[in-house]
């Protein structure tokens, strides 16, 4: 066990500038009940370093504001079949405001290759956030794979049993998964499950925004990212794609060349989860740039408030944006604005799919969707089927299902009555509509 014995130090388990070429395997690292800590491990500027089945933990009830910071020019880091849990920021009156399992992006030596794979990561805050802070450089080559993103309900505001911090206030709740400045990312075969809004965000699970957040950081990028095979469950909204000024003013560089393909978004409620999103979030600032976002073979299976919110300060800088092949099922509104009115927002159409991206849009293709709950109000070749038309193998209200389409009768599944219509509808790549979920599945084989 590394424990950090004094209880004002910088961190348990520091690495010297330098330091390389080590394996630190089945360690357990933690922390005092008592005092102010950041970081329980410090990479400074250290390769080749490998932690390994580690369990790695703050206390339940004092604040604890990281795992590991990946510092500016450490490279070759992996954390890999480890356990982190308790990592939180009490509201009000904690010493922290923001608290992750592992957080990079910062400085100006860059970073990476960082490995993260096979871990359960339990943060209040993010499970994992690149930026944030003062840099001039950006992280690279980010692996993130079949990590269990989780945040337990009994810090949930009206839970019962309710774990708070010492001053009975709730822990500071935000996101599982979020890029302010990171190039050249694979996140892939992750559950996230469990975000609710009610503090400075609205329960959207992965949020990729390039952020200049004190000024101090206008290179920031978000570039070259993929997700794809993930589960997303249990949230008040989904995934959101946003190029926007820091509170402050400040403008980063912009998101480009992101590609969100086979993923399974699944009990997205803003109802249940105090959420204040859509399923997808997408939205941007003439100041910086957004452009080649790719959305391709999702499954939203449940009936949120919000489908989508779309919007830019005019003019848009959205450009080269495609949303095919998915199945989305819609609540209450398919597209809402973010807001500002008509002089000022591309957006300002609220019930009319295909003038909002002719307005916010430049060179996009909207194809090839399976909307449920939609109006024909959409560009051409959609469909416009009922639930029960899709042919899921169970849908159980959009929570929890099995949401394969079926193949024939009982095929796969004794809950078949027939082959889904869609399994053979036109799609722009051929292969049938909606995420993969036999891939989704065996990406996702052990994760849980």
């Amino acid at each position: 066990m590394v424990v950090n014995i004094a209880q004002h130090a910088p961190a348990a388990f520091v690495l010297a500038p330098n330091a390389n070429h080590y394996r630190f395997i089945g360690l357990e690292i933690t922390r005092p009940v008592a005092g102010k800590i950041a970081s329980l491990v410090k990479t400074n500027n250290a390769t080749q370093i490998i932690f390994d089945r580690v369990w790695i933990h703050g206390v339940a009830i004092n604040d604890t504001s990281s795992a590991m910071g990946l510092a500016s020019g450490s490279s070759y880091i992996a954390l890999i079949d480890s356990y982190a849990n308790d990592f939180h920021c009490e509201a009000v009156t904690g010493i922290c405001s923001d608290s992750h399992v592992l957080f990079g992006g910062l400085g100006n030596l860059g970073g990476g290759p960082y490995k993260i794979v096979d871990n359960f990561i339990e943060a209040s805050a993010e499970g994992i956030v690149f930026g944030g802070g003062a840099a001039t450089s950006t992280p690279s080559d980010i692996e993130v794979r079949r990590n269990h993103f989780f945040k337990p309900l009994t810090w949930r505001p009206g839970n019962k049993p309710l774990v708070t911090g010492p001053n009975h206030h709730p822990f500071i709740v935000k996101n599982n998964f979020e890029l302010k400045n990171a190039q050249r990312v694979l996140f892939e075969g992750n559950l996230l499950e469990d975000v609710w809004g009610g503090f400075s965000q609205y329960g959207y699970q992965i949020v990729l925004t390039p952020k200049d957040q004190v000024n101090k950081c206008p290179m920031c990028v978000v570039a070259d990212v993929t997700v794809r095979y993930n589960e997303i469950r249990h949230s008040g909204a989904g995934l959101t794609v946003s190029s926007g000024l820091s509170d402050v003013g400040g403008a980063a560089q912009g998101a480009e060349n992101i590609s969100i393909h086979d993923d399974l978004l699944d009990d997205i409620s803003a109802a249940k989860y105090d959420g204040a999103g859509g399923v997808l979030g997408l939205s941007a600032n003439p100041q910086m740039f957004w452009h080649d976002i790719s959305i391709n073979h999702l499954t939203s299976a449940s009936q949120n408030q919000i489908l989508m919110i779309i919007g830019s300060v005019n003019r848009s800088p959205m450009t080269n944006v495609d949303l095919t092949n998915s199945i989305l099922v819609i609540g209450k509104y398919q597209i809402v604005s973010t807001g500002a009115g008509r002089t000022q927002n591309c957006n300002y159409r609220l019930a009319v799919p295909y003038t909002i991206f002719n307005d916010c849009w430049h060179n996009y293709m909207v194809s090839d969707n399976v909307i449920v709950g939609g109006s024909n109000s959409w560009p051409p070749n959609q469909s416009f089927p009922t639930l029960s038309e899709i042919g899921f193998v169970s849908y159980n209200e959009g929570n929890g299902g099995n949401y394969q389409l079926c193949e024939d009768v009982n095929v796969p599944a004794s809950t078949c009555q027939a082959a889904s219509p869609y399994l053979t509808s036109p799609t722009t790549d051929g292969r049938p509509v909606g995420a993969d979920i036999e891939g989704l599945n065996l990406a996702l084989t052990g994760v849980e």
